[in-house]
């Protein structure tokens, strides 16, 4: 099986949010459900990191009151992983 097969599925999961968005917009985005990764993207759209929930926590912790207004682009995972529809899922796995 190819992950092409696996397309469909994740793009109904897919949650995307420009760079220069904040945390607090990334942090809406993953309060649905089955959402605990944002794909964060450049201008072209294309990929330039992830942001976890874990990330969100992270930077929630170091805010003080409501000033909280850090970017996405200062606290995501830029070395990500990909894969390509036309790889096999074993490959990928």
């Amino acid at each position: 099986m190819f992950a092409e097969k696996m397309l469909p599925r994740a793009r109904e999961r897919l949650a995307t949010i420009g760079a220069g968005a904040f945390v607090r917009d990334a942090a809406d985005l993953m309060s649905e459900p089955h959402t605990d990764l944002v794909v964060v993207c450049d201008d072209d759209g294309g990929m330039v990191g992830v942001v976890t929930k874990t990330d969100i926590v992270g930077q929630i912790r170091q805010c003080s009151g409501g000033g909280c207004t850090a970017r996405v682009d200062t606290i995501m995972t830029r070395d990500v992983i990909s894969c390509r529809p036309s790889e096999s899922l074993h490959d990928v796995w």
